[in-house]
Formats: structure tokens, C-alpha cells, sequence
């Protein structure tokens, strides 16, 4: 049986009633604590009160950092794929001279 927990995020002045799976409870949590944290920034370093304003910043802000960090995945993962390339081409070469 799948058990879920209710749960309620808040950000902003938003409320987020949730079912969730034992598993992704602190995940969500921390998820809501950041996107608060990150509306408070905004809301100190800009002076900005109004909450769409900061969720909008708070949100294209967060898919900046997405985008750049699958930049950084992709280059990893394409670096990789090389370097297994490489070494399948080597155990190839030998394969072929035994």
C-alpha cells in the first residue's frame, strides 16, 4: 500500500497543500524552506514587497541556476563519453591483436 503524508508548504503568502510519499517529505520541505529563503533575498536586496514580482525573480532566478547546471551536466557527461570511447578503442585495438 502507498502510504502519503499531507503536507503544507508555504512561500511567499502562497499555500501548498500536498500529498506526498514518506520518501519526498524532506526533499518538498527543504524545496519550500529555499524558495522562501530566496523571496527573502530578493525582498532585501531590491526592497521589492510585492509577492508576484518576487516569485517571478525567484523563479526565473532558480531556472537560470537549472540551465547552467545542465550546461555542467552535459559537458561532464559529453567528456565521459568521450573518455569511454577512447577506452573502448584501446581494448578494441588489443582484442584485435591477440
Amino acid at each position: 500500500m502507498n502510504e502519503t503524508l499531507s503536507v503544507r508548504i508555504v512561500i511567499g503568502n502562497v499555500e501548498l497543500p500536498m500529498k506526498v510519499s514518506p520518501e519526498d517529505e524532506a526533499l518538498l520541505r527543504h524545496a519550500g524552506k529555499l524558495a522562501q529563503e530566496k523571496l527573502r533575498h530578493f525582498e532585501k536586496i531590491f526592497g521589492i514587497q510585492e509577492r508576484e514580482r518576487l516569485l517571478t525573480m525567484a523563479l526565473f532566478d532558480v531556472m537560470v541556476d537549472k540551465l547552467k547546471n545542465q550546461e555542467v551536466l552535459d559537458s561532464e557527461k559529453n567528456a565521459l563519453l568521450h573518455e569511454l570511447q577512447d577506452l573502448n578503442d584501446v581494448l578494441e585495438e588489443k582484442l584485435n591483436t591477440i
